[in-house]
């Protein structure tokens, strides 16, 4: 199974571009749609709330799955999701998620409780899969149950890798990126609103069910704006590797995207909303024989991806704190090899 680097890279670029436009939906300027006015204000309005809030819970299911002649692969997470503070730099989330990952007709299942507050990750297996200890050579079971904390100075002290936590000024310069690729997002219309399908209750909420796609003439236009302004603001030591990766993809960035979109249907998903966005669904099956270009694309690839995700409880306070009694991240690799009872 192979992909050329080229569609690697434009289907990096295209998830980055939509990450960063979900996450720009905060701004009160965001109006990234082209359809009828009332939809759009509709929307538009529904989003900017959604984003604007300071808390939120999530639920939802991630399922990504792919196979060609030989073998195949899949990973599926379903999670529960509180998350607070969001408008400051240092977030909070309480998560609870159960993970599979399948491969030649092996399936491995986790489930686990996951909290995040600013630098300092909490994490705590409450459930491994059977084989573990066969399949990883070390006994899992020991850290079954406990709470681990994992932060930046003790994973820089146990890989030899120094992970700076960001200063004010890194803060500022990354405040300054995002209101220069928000405007560059705004300008680009990269969503369009193809259908109001009317109202749906969604877990007792009355919403109006809409379906989104993008659009390919935004996309090809911001894409390459976006990653010039990414540009200015690479580390110096860094910036001559960059151009020179940049200029090479912009030279065949043109043929390349139209040959993409001349054969990938656009995609689309369906947004739920009232006020706020209540719920997000993303379907979509790839075939390289039928959906790919040749030039990007080699072997007979099926792919697909699902994404279901539910908001709700906006604003509301959570009171989310680190757990009481937790280890450290060099406690568990201990513990796991042997080291520590």
């Amino acid at each position: 199974m192979r992909i050329k680097k080229p569609f690697l890279t434009l289907i990096i670029c295209f998830a980055a571009l939509v990450l960063i436009g979900g996450i720009l939906c905060a701004a009160k300027i965001w109006k990234p749609f082209s359809a009828p006015k009332g939809n759009v204000e509709a929307v538009s309005k529904a989003i900017e709330r959604t984003f604007q809030v300071n808390s939120l819970k999530t639920n939802g299911k991630i399922h990504f799955s792919a196979r060609d002649e030989e073998k195949s692969a899949f990973i599926e997470s379903i999670f529960s999701q509180k998350s607070e503070e969001l408008r400051g730099y240092n977030p909070k989330i309480e998560s609870v998620f159960n993970l599979s990952i399948g491969s030649a007709g092996i399936t491995l299942r986790a489930e686990g409780k996951l909290a995040v507050l600013g630098n300092d990750v909490y994490i705590n297996l409450t459930s491994l899969p059977a084989s573990s200890s066969l399949l990883f050579g070390a006994d899992l079971s020991k850290i079954k149950g406990k709470w681990y904390k994992i932060n930046r100075e003790e994973v820089a002290g146990i890989t030899g890798i120094n992970i700076n936590s960001e200063t004010e000024k890194e803060r500022e310069k990354l405040k300054e990126l995002e209101e220069k690729a928000k405007a560059i997002i705004c300008r680009g219309n990269i969503f369009q609103i193809e259908k109001n399908l009317g109202t749906e209750m969604i877990k007792g909420v009355k919403t109006t069910h809409y379906v989104l796609a993008f659009s390919k003439d935004g996309f090809k236009k911001s894409i390459p704006e976006l990653l010039k302004t990414v540009a200015e603001y690479i580390p110096e030591d860094r910036r001559q590797e960059y151009d020179q990766n940049l200029q090479k993809f912009l030279d065949d960035f043109s043929q390349n995207f139209d040959e993409l979109w001349k054969t990938v249907s656009l995609f689309r998903f369906d947004l739920w909303a009232d006020r706020f966005v209540r719920r997000v669904k993303l379907e979509k099956t790839f075939s390289s024989t039928q959906n790919f270009s040749p030039k990007l694309a080699e072997g007979n690839i099926q792919a697909e991806i699902k994404i279901d995700l539910y908001f709700s409880d906006f604003g509301k306070k959570f009171n989310i704190n680190p757990p009481k009694e937790y280890k450290k991240i060099s406690d568990m690799l201990l513990e796991i090899t042997g080291g520590a009872e």
